[in-house]
């Protein structure tokens, strides 16, 4: 089939379906299934290389090692992806059992919500792949979290989106936002933290508590 350029339809470009799943890396396989049951009604063609049967028909958490924590930290990912509407990337181990012999058990993903059905891709979790992910991690959020800053309306909503979403990817027990004065000095604007942590939130520090710097910094605390 040969396009002709003069006759394309650009102005309808807005109305294509983009958020189909249809294809994915070489490298990487895709999973999507149903939100109300979770049983999977799409695959990438290359599953079968690593999977023992067919998945279609499945229900998606019985691919999972039956870990507790895991499953539960996935049904929240779930949740956060669907009323965020954004992409977030996770770690998963496939029960060997459900794979082929000598098949590598343990992914990470990017999960997302793509209208009725939810979204996973996977790429083998390699020590190169380990090593590049926080990279990743950095993309995804400037492509997926970022952009809804325009769609915000306050400085506190916006910040507390921002400590929200690095706490839930880096799993730190407390992430801060200061506000800096000229002076140096800051106020902690927002925060995500572990629920037996004492907050830091709208509490002042002195200019001597951060160290002075002619570029951006991230400091840790607690």
């Amino acid at each position: 089939m040969q396009y002709d350029p003069q006759n394309m339809p650009f102005d309808k470009c807005e109305d294509e379906p983009i958020h189909i799943p249809e294809s994915i890396q070489g490298y990487g396989f895709l999973i999507a299934f149903a939100h109300e049951n979770l049983k999977i009604t799409v695959v990438s063609e290359n599953t079968r290389d690593i999977f023992s049967e067919p998945l279609v028909g499945k229900h998606f958490l019985d691919l999972l090692s039956p870990e507790a924590d895991e499953r539960n930290f996935l049904n929240e990912t779930f949740e956060r992806v669907t009323k965020n509407k954004i992409r977030l990337p996770i770690k998963l181990h496939l029960k060997t059992d459900v794979l082929k012999p000598d098949t590598e058990s343990d992914y990470l993903a990017v999960v997302y919500d793509s209208g009725a059905h939810y979204v996973v891709e996977l790429e083998p979790a390699t020590e190169f792949r380990d090593t590049y992910s926080a990279e990743q991690f950095i993309k995804l959020y400037a492509m997926t979290v970022a952009p809804r800053f325009k769609e915000m309306t306050t400085l506190e909503e916006m910040a507390n989106e921002m400590v929200s979403t690095i706490k839930y990817l880096t799993n730190m027990d407390r992430v801060v936002l200061y506000k800096f004065q000229e002076d140096f000095s800051g106020k902690v604007i927002a925060e995500a933290k572990s629920d037996d942590l004492e907050s830091y939130n709208e509490l002042h520090f002195p200019a001597k508590d951060i160290p002075r710097k002619p570029v951006s910094f991230i400091r840790s605390i607690g």
